[in-house]
Parts: C-alpha cells; sequence; structure tokens
C-alpha cells in the first residue's frame, strides 16, 4: 500500500497524523524518537528499518533508515545493471530533521503521455546531522541490504563532501557522478 501520487503522500499524512499523531513534529525530539521506536516496535512503522542515535556531548542527534522490500528489490533490478542511475539528494529540512532519499527510475513503469520511466523514491534517510558517518552508516545498510555486486552502479549526487565521501566508502566500485544542476545551483 505504497502511496502513488503527492496527493496520496498528503492525504495518507493527514490521516495518519490525525489518528495518531504524527512522529516527526509532536513534541520534541526525545518525544518523537520515543513514538519512532514505539512504531518500529509495534509493528506501525513498517517502513523504519534503522534507528540510530549518536551522542556527542550533551547532544543527540538521531537517524532513521526507512524503506520497503518492494522499494529495495526495485533499486536493486532498476540501478545494478549501469542503464539507470541512483540519486542521492539531501533535499528537505523536516523541523529538527533532515531528509536524504535515495531516487530512481524504474524500468518496469512507462509514463503513459511521455512513455518516459517515471522517477521512484527509494530508502530514505532522516538525520539530525549531516557527517560521513551518518551518510555511511545510511549508505553501507542499503549496500548491505542490496546483496549484490556494484561495479555496474552509476551513483549520482550533489557535491556536499560528507555525502560523496560515504558513497564512496559505501560503494566503492561504483562509478560516482556529480550532478551538474546542483553543481550550478550550489554554488
Amino acid at each position: 500500500d505504497i502511496p502513488r501520487n503527492r496527493a496520496q503522500v498528503k492525504n495518507l499524512m493527514h490521516r495518519e497524523k490525525k489518528q495518531d499523531g504524527c512522529p516527526l513534529t509532536d513534541g520534541n525530539l526525545a518525544e518523537q524518537i520515543l513514538k519512532l521506536t514505539t512504531m518500529a516496535q509495534t509493528g506501525k512503522g513498517k517502513f523504519i528499518r534503522d534507528l540510530n542515535l549518536k551522542f556527542t556531548g550533551a547532544s543527540v542527534s538521531p537517524s532513521v533508515i526507512l524503506y520497503t522490500e518492494d522499494q529495495l528489490e526495485d533499486l536493486k533490478s532498476c540501478c545494478t545493471t549501469g542503464r539507470i542511475w541512483m540519486g542521492i539528494d539531501k533535499t528537505y529540512n523536516l523541523g529538527e530533521l533532515l531528509l536524504t532519499a535515495i531516487v530512481y527510475k524504474n524500468l518496469a513503469v512507462y509514463r503513459k503521455g511521455t512513455a518516459d520511466h517515471p522517477v521512484f523514491v527509494g530508502p530514505i534517510l532522516l538525520h539530525g546531522t549531516s557527517t560521513v558517518d551518518v551518510f555511511h552508516h545510511f549508505l553501507a545498510s542499503v549496500a548491505i541490504a542490496l546483496n549484490t555486486k556494484f561495479q555496474d552502479m552509476v551513483i549520482g549526487s550533489d557535491d556536499e563532501k560528507a555525502l560523496t565521501q560515504a558513497i564512496q566508502q559505501a560503494f566503492p566500485s561504483c562509478q560516482a557522478a556529480l550532478c551538474t544542476r546542483h553543481l550550478i545551483t550550489n554554488t
């Protein structure tokens, strides 16, 4: 039951927030982490694959890895052939957390009007900081879950240093590419 468009995502988020409150916006960070933990333990958080807390002095930085088995299978079938790039981008700021998504074109689906393959969202990382360690934990978890050889993979990202280093560490045999649109808009 994965939402297929923006309206379905919005409606789903509204219904879930109305029922249980949104774990990413209700309460302080500690309450949000507790709610995510409870969701994972009770099976309500089917997307939650990993919840990690990093303590630095008096502060805590959470990271949550989210994906379904279907997303992983699609990603594996589309991106390990070398025909389709896997893109990784830190895109959204959700209050105290950031969102980094893996995206890819799904070869099993065509747009009716253009006959092009639509972009699908794969695994997602919600995180408090953007360090090499946080990105590496996410990408290494995805690499292990994909359980395949990566020599034919091409991974695109912007030029964020922590992210590019983590890509090189987690997928050392992949070809890395930088997104020119991001390079132009980020300068």
